[in-house]
């Protein structure tokens, strides 16, 4: 069955994809296309080397292919708790998805409370907590308290079995407006974070033309966008959720037909919640306070003031380290991209591409996609 748009395209060789179908693209600098040049832009002034792929959840920004959007963003609906956001997100899982429900923890922030949530609603037996000696490592209190001996645990390791569900805490950076250490330790950039955005984005890149786009974009949220905290946050908040939510479709061996794969954060729910809150992100510059309302939560199901006040947002990443099948495999063998049914065609000469090779594997299959 064909595919009816491309999901993500995070790849070496998809420029030379898009050169083949008769489109120019390196850099996002598409001829024809300079809302998503823009946009790669935007992407620039917040990091000097963009990581992922610019996927406009409201469906405004023209692309050179077909784009399935996962999870579009159509506007606010009302503001709710965190609390209920988490609870109406359990809700929604458990009623598309059945049991066992295999949870995967890092023991970090935004896997706990996933796992917190569930543990509240959700019969114990029908849980299954995927981890490993680092998730271990970052909550030890966490895992001797409410784990060990009490919950299934399943080693990362190994393959999970046929018909379960998994459920990841992506894309819970991207709620809380993907800030890290790097970025509030800058001091050339932190400065900034409660003023104009408007002051920090002249210095990265005066061109009228593009500080007007700048302008427009913000505007495009229907809500103020004063600071540059909250420019950070809209821009990724709409444009990069859904290379995040993919990476692991690309990354690891997922035998996507055996179980569902379900990331947490990625619903409605958390999109609203995350747009009505932004100034509970982080108390001033105390780094300590990153993504409070989350260890509230968690504090007030296991009582570890220690998680409270001083857990803090790490690269939380073990778990997919541990689980990919080889890294430096992936490195040099990857999809060319992926579409929205998870076929994920690829090149034998990766990793170069060849153009006469993809027009004998991929071209009349996959045309359709990239049509203007």
């Amino acid at each position: 069955m064909y595919a009816t748009g491309i999901q993500a395209f995070d790849t070496l060789n998809f420029s030379k994809v898009l050169e083949f179908h008769n489109i120019t693209g390196q850099k996002y600098n598409y001829q024809g296309f300079p809302e998503l040049h823009n946009l790669y832009l935007i992407n620039k002034v917040f990091s000097a080397n963009p990581w992922g792929e610019i996927v406009d959840r409201s469906g405004k920004t023209a692309y050179p292919f077909r784009l399935h959007i996962r999870c579009p963003w159509y506007g606010p609906t009302k503001s709710i708790s965190l609390a209920q956001t988490c609870a109406e997100t359990v809700q929604s899982i458990t009623a598309l998805y059945s049991a066992p429900y295999y949870v995967f923890w890092s023991g970090g922030i935004d896997s706990t409370l996933a796992l917190v949530s569930l543990l509240k609603t959700v019969n114990h037996k029908d849980i299954v907590v995927v981890c490993n000696k680092f998730s271990i490592a970052e909550a030890p209190n966490f895992y001797n308290d409410q784990i060990d001996g009490k919950l299934r645990v399943h080693d990362s390791l190994i393959e999970l079995p046929q018909g379960c569900t998994a459920i990841t805490g992506e894309v819970g950076d991207i709620v809380w407006g993907i800030l890290d250490d790097g970025f509030m330790n800058d001091p050339e950039v932190v400065q900034y974070l409660y003023r104009p955005w408007q002051e920090y984005f002249e210095i990265k890149n005066a061109n009228l033309d593009f500080l007007h786009f700048v302008d427009q974009f913000m505007q495009s949220s229907q809500r103020p966008i004063d600071t540059l905290l909250e420019a950070r946050w809209w821009f990724y908040f709409l444009t990069k959720g859904q290379s995040k939510a993919v990476q692991k479709f690309l990354k690891l061996d997922w035998p996507v037909l055996k179980y569902n794969l379900v990331h947490f954060y990625e619903n409605t729910f958390f999109d609203n919640w995350s747009y009505y809150n932004t100034d509970k992100f982080i108390k001033g510059f105390e780094w300590k306070t990153y993504k409070m309302p989350a260890k509230q939560i968690i504090y007030e199901y296991h009582n570890d003031r220690d998680y409270l006040l001083h857990k803090t947002k790490g690269y939380s990443n073990s778990m997919e380290k541990i689980t990919m099948s080889d890294l430096t495999a992936y490195a040099f063998n990857r999809p060319l991209f992926i579409t929205d049914t998870y076929e994920k065609p690829e090149s034998d000469t990766e990793p170069f591409f060849s153009t006469n090779l993809y027009r004998q594997q991929h071209y009349a299959k996959y045309k359709h996609l990239f049509g203007q």
